[in-house]
């Protein structure tokens, strides 16, 4: 995520396409833009005023992304500043998840949506399809449900 351009999405489709040099399965993987998504990819784009091409830029030149230890570095400080118990960006992976087969979102399309690799022989070498109209779906119903709060 650190590493994710501007470039990468397309708004007019409403897509972020991650390529395969900065995925686990070397892959192209599409990921649907929910109206929260874009809405914040707006506000990434403004406060990133100094036209850097990365959504994450760190400070200095030549542009450069934030390190991938920047994250979860500061949310431990956090953690050890506010007593809150520890956590990991790993861990809003497997919240988001979870919260997602709690609204009835089968496994199938959260897999799709992490991109984890499905390695059983028909998704291997049968199964093409790109499943955007079922994430976009999945994505929508979880943006809507962060705007409108966790129980």
């Amino acid at each position: 995520m650190t590493e994710a351009r501007f470039e990468e999405f397309d708004r007019e489709t409403r897509l972020w396409t991650l390529p395969p040099e900065r995925t686990k399965n070397k892959r192209y993987h599409l990921v649907p833009l929910t109206a929260l998504a874009l809405e914040t990819l707006e506000k990434l784009t403004y406060i990133n005023s100094s036209q850097r091409p990365y959504l994450f830029p760190a400070r200095g030149e030549p542009p450069r992304p934030q390190n991938k230890s920047t994250l979860p570095q500061a949310i431990l400080a956090y953690c050890r500043t506010s007593g809150m118990p520890p956590w990991t960006p790993k861990d809003l992976r497997r919240t988001v998840k979870t919260r997602m087969g709690e609204l009835g979102i089968p496994k199938s399309i959260r897999d799709q949506i992490q991109n984890h690799a499905l390695v059983d022989v028909s998704t291997k070498h049968y199964d093409r399809y790109d499943y955007l109209p079922e994430k976009r779906e999945a994505l929508e119903t979880w943006g809507t449900r962060l705007k409108h709060g966790l129980p």
